[in-house]
């Protein structure tokens, strides 16, 4: 079918918001999705009014085969790679997470699977490669009920010579009751809820869909008193989009709705008049319409190669530095549109289902393939990528670990205590010292907040190691055992999590985390001070690596100024602060960059890694012995 050059057009802002978005460039540009939405309700009934015109049927059988043909190819040639990248590049804290995504991608269904966990859009700290494939899900979700109730409401018999009429009368009366619903909800469900829920998305398709067959019913309709509003639609359209915020619930109690329905009267009005129209001419230049013909590969890919085309990556497997932030987010999307006109070309235009049985098999056989493509055995196979030597799984346990030395130094907090601790042991091996007898008591998830549990970035519960007053036992028996007169404490990054705390849920930087801190910091310093013990203790590095994901300070951030609020309500108290923030940050104040000096800071946990441990040893060395 002859593509609509403006519409074209409409697609390649849309992507172009979404990437903007996604670079951390134009914080709005997530309401280009919603751009998208439209559009699809808008064209998919288009099409089916045409079918219906021409045929007075609509062969349901011959939409479901083309939507399969145009959506399954490039999906399924980018989950692949996934896999393959994701295997031998990953990021432990969400391996359960990306394989179970990858599976209710593949049938169309990960955006209840975000529901279910309570993932916030781009919030968690370490981002999934799968992050986008939400609104994918609920397009093909559309696209599943959609055409039987498009042939429905065309084929009641006594109404088969007036179907726009009907249809466009029926959902505007299904449209009003989807968004009244959607507006009572959002007084009674969550942000996450409304944003990944079809029930609350759907009317912006059916929107796109009653202007389209407006479009149809009106082809004859004079434009010329419609020209000034045109351009006043597209004045407010373009001034309403910079008053969008993500976690905002007024955009379901009118923001979108408002949206939707300015672009559908301009997608309505450029349907029936040929009159020269500025934005459309802007619409209908070639950049734009060539992104809005690639925009679908470029939709699927850009996040992957955001993801996975990262510093620390980069300088695994090439060896290369990139330590300029603009010149990788350059490279970036230079990538991301390269792939985009290779999936396009070869995926898009060249693969098509010749028959429906074919198209069902795919849909059917897709979701098999993922089970079997992240079993153990396939992820074995497919694993080629060796990074920088691994720290051994002592250093990561939670056993304690006594290192050979001179003067006792007892080490405590969460993980990042234990690779810290792994980075001073081998510091002191490459200067030939033993000046301290390492005490590693630290574990995993330690937090001095005295949790019940902690809660994952996926929703899991993670179990606290032991109680705080647990805590102070295990430590008060290395300091009778060993007698140790200094003590590295090493807390904040377990800190940061959703925990429970006496049954309720909280986390920084909410009022009753901090006061709960306050008397636990309280407790921990009078804990070593009381014993005679010099206390050192290290700030919280910027949870940030680049530009694009400044938006995961928020934790660290608030970590540390409740870091310092707390030292200032001691300041008799004999502690000296190492500055790891400072020391990770690396002349950058906002992010803590994934390559210092050719070194990769991170491992794929995106905790110190074996080079990075030591770069933080040998500061840390430095800063005792001063």
């Amino acid at each position: 079918m002859k593509r609509i050059k403006y519409l074209d057009g409409f697609r390649g802002i849309a992507v172009l918001m979404v990437l903007l978005f996604h670079f951390g460039i134009f914080k709005q540009g997530f309401v280009g999705v919603e751009l998208f939405f439209v559009l699809s309700g808008y064209i998919i009934t288009h099409f089916l009014i045409i079918e219906q015109g021409e045929s007075h049927n609509i062969n349901l059988l011959s939409f479901f085969r083309r939507r399969i043909s145009r959506i399954y190819p490039p999906m399924i040639v980018m989950l692949g790679v996934v896999i393959f990248v994701f295997t031998n590049l990953p990021v432990i804290p969400i391996i359960n997470r990306v394989h179970q995504e990858l599976f209710y991608t593949s049938i169309g269904a990960v955006n209840w699977y975000e529901i279910a966990h309570n993932s916030g859009y781009w919030e968690s700290g370490t981002k999934s490669p799968l992050l986008h494939m939400w609104s994918i899900a609920i397009e093909m979700q559309f696209y599943l009920v959609y055409p039987f109730y498009v042939y429905l409401v065309f084929n009641i018999q006594r109404l088969k010579n007036n179907f726009r009429e009907k249809y466009i009368r029926s959902t505007i009366i299904l449209t009003t009751f989807l968004i009244l619903a959607t507006f009572y909800c959002s007084f009674h469900f969550d942000f996450n809820s409304l944003y990944y829920s079809t029930f609350s998305r759907i009317s912006s398709f059916l929107v796109g869909g009653i202007f389209a067959a407006l479009s149809s019913k009106y082809k004859e309709l004079s434009s010329k008193k419609l020209l000034i509003p045109s351009y006043m639609v597209v004045c407010v359209l373009i001034l309403e989009t910079f008053c969008f915020k993500l976690n905002d619930m007024k955009l379901f109690r009118g923001m979108f709705l408002s949206y939707t329905l300015l672009i559908g009267f301009l997608m309505f009005y450029f349907s029936i008049t040929n009159r020269n129209h500025l934005f459309k001419w802007i619409l209908e230049q070639p950049p734009l319409t060539y992104l809005g013909k690639i925009s679908y590969s470029l939709y699927l890919w850009h996040i992957p190669v955001i993801v996975f085309v990262t510093q620390a990556n980069i300088q695994t497997i090439l060896g290369i530095t990139i330590s300029n932030t603009l010149a990788l987010m350059g490279l970036q999307l230079i990538l991301s549109i390269t792939v985009a006109i290779v999936s396009n070309k070869l995926f898009e235009q060249l693969i098509k289902f010749k028959t429906s049985k074919i198209a069902f098999s795919v849909v059917i056989i897709l979701p098999l393939l993922m089970i079997l493509g992240t079993s153990a055995p396939a992820l074995t196979k497919v694993r080629i990528v060796s990074s920088q030597p691994e720290i051994a799984e002592k250093w990561v346990g939670t056993n304690p670990i006594i290192e050979k030395g001179k003067t006792p130094l007892l080490i405590v907090g969460d993980s990042w205590s234990r690779r810290i601790a792994f980075g001073i042991n081998q510091a002191q091996k490459d200067s030939n010292s033993n000046e301290y007898k390492l005490l590693v008591y630290g574990v995993g998830n330690g937090s001095i907040m005295d949790p019940e549990y902690l809660i994952s970035a996926d929703g899991q519960s993670l179990p606290a190691f032991k109680s705080f007053q647990g805590y102070l036992n295990y430590w008060q028996d290395a300091i009778d055992k060993y007698h140790p007169k200094k003590a590295l404490l090493i807390f904040g990054f377990a800190d940061q999590a959703t925990m429970v705390v006496n049954g309720v849920k909280i986390r920084i930087p909410s009022e009753e985390f901090e006061e709960r801190y306050f008397v636990q910091f309280s407790k921990l310093i009078h804990f070593f001070q009381d014993q005679g013990i010099q206390i050192y203790m290290t700030n919280t590095a910027n949870n940030s690596h680049s530009v694009a994901d400044r938006s995961l300070n928020k934790y660290s951030d608030a970590m540390n100024k409740l870091f310092e609020k707390a030292l200032n309500q001691h300041p008799d108290a004999n502690i000296k602060v190492l500055d790891i923030r400072s020391l990770l940050s690396n002349g950058v104040k906002e992010s803590s960059p994934s390559t210092i000096n050719s070194i990769v800071m991170y491992d794929y946990t995106n905790h110190p890694s074996y080079y990075g441990a030591e770069y933080i040893g040998k500061y840390i060395l430095e800063e005792m012995d001063q």
